[in-house]
């Protein structure tokens, strides 16, 4: 190696002369890392070269022109460590932090490594029967740029009224998380938590502030965000809608008409979501002359109140008296109009009682009446006749 290399033919004059062999003395010695795994984002090779490491001598045939090898010699070369680039998205092993550090000999000249990348895993987040989570989307975990066989710590996601586990372990919602293996995707399953609800019926007629009726201690116990049972609500306030109460004109938004509206056990745990429904007492009134309904206001109810009995009209009556005549004083004469003044009742139809009107009608006249005469008796000069 390193010898001046003749060229041409060997013997100028001859015609027919062989030529000199272009002899390859020195192999350069080469490191080379391969990168995988990460397709059309895979970091290039890295290549490091010693020129010229090896050597060997060549002997030429000086008839044929052929040349014979030795075989190549030299100290063998290390090559130092390569830092492994980082790819978003993706980890290393631990042992591939750094690669190469290789050593190329005379027999293998050109040593070669490939490291390998691999996806990170993701957290993905599933309720309780393992579908996947309300509005939640999986998220890669970021490579750590310090340490690119880890990956960054993840921060566990809040959704108020659920509890968190991994691995069946609770785990605390906006807590960091260590992810310990970089490959596996992390799995984040939320539970509904219980919650309560409560229905409370006002009777406004009595006391808007004290319900009348309240459901029971564990009639509406559920879940987040699951649909409540309003139907034993419900029956109560079909109930009391169809014994005598009426819905107030106002404090009724938990209903649709009659009807409790649809909803959904709220995500505030410990605290009770109460629905109310107001109710005022319903009316029925009577004119004079209507007929008058007897017995229970609600036949199928053993303590239904019973219909009142309504006067709703008063005779018109002139009462003439007399006195002075001892046990010979004329009885009282009296005239009587049937009916002159009515009036009009309501009835409270939760709890039967009755609300009169005033009385009202024309003024009734009586017709005068001749005062009797009484054996040594007279009356005043305007008492001949009375009444009128």
């Amino acid at each position: 190696f390193g010898d001046p290399q003749p060229t041409g033919k060997l013997y100028s004059d001859d015609e027919n002369s062989p030529v000199w062999p272009t002899m390859t003395l020195s192999e350069d010695a080469t490191q080379t890392i391969k990168y995988a795994g990460v397709g059309n984002d895979t970091p290039g090779d890295k290549t490091q070269t010693v020129k010229d490491a090896f050597k060997r001598t060549a002997t030429v045939d000086l008839v044929t022109g052929k040349a014979e090898y030795s075989a190549f010699s030299g100290k063998d070369v290390t090559f130092n460590l390569k830092t492994t680039d980082a790819v978003a998205g993706y980890h290393v092993a631990e042992n591939a932090k750094t690669a190469g550090g290789l050593t190329a000999t005379a027999e293998k000249p050109n040593p070669a490594i490939t490291v390998t990348y691999y996806a990170n895993g993701y957290v993905k987040a599933v309720d309780s029967a393992g579908e996947p989570f309300k509005e939640y989307k999986p998220v890669q975990y970021t490579t750590d740029n310090d340490d690119i066989s880890k990956v960054e710590s993840i921060t566990i996601p809040t959704y108020a009224g659920y509890t968190a586990k991994i691995n069946g372990v609770t785990v605390d919602q906006g807590s960091t998380y260590a992810i310990a293996d970089p490959d596996k995707d992390t799995l984040i399953v939320y539970t509904a938590d219980a919650q309560k609800a409560q229905v409370q019926l006002f009777d406004d007629d009595v006391d808007p502030k004290t319900p009348l009726w309240t459901s029971t201690k564990d009639d509406l116990n559920g879940y987040t965000d699951t649909l409540i049972d309003f139907s034993s609500s419900q029956k109560q306030l079909d109930y009391y809608l169809s014994h005598g109460y009426q819905l107030a004109a106002n404090g009724n938004d938990d209903l649709d008409g009659t009807q409790f509206k649809s909803a959904f056990y709220d995500n505030v745990d410990d605290a009770e979501q109460t629905f109310v429904v107001h109710l005022v007492h319903g009316k029925q009134t009577f004119n004079f002359g209507d007929p008058q309904p007897t017995g229970k206001l609600y036949s199928e109810d053993e303590n239904s109140p019973a219909w009142p009995t309504m006067t709703l009209s008063e005779d018109a009556a002139q009462i003439i008296k007399y006195a002075g005549a001892g046990t010979d004083t004329p009885g009282n004469k009296i005239q009587t109009a049937k009916d002159a003044f009515t009036r009009t009742a309501t009835v409270d139809l939760v709890t039967g009682e009755v609300e009169y009107s005033a009385f009202s009608g024309k003024k009734v006249t009586f017709n005068p009446e001749a005062t009797d005469a009484v054996a040594g008796y007279h009356v005043a000069e305007n008492a001949k006749t009375a009444g009128g």
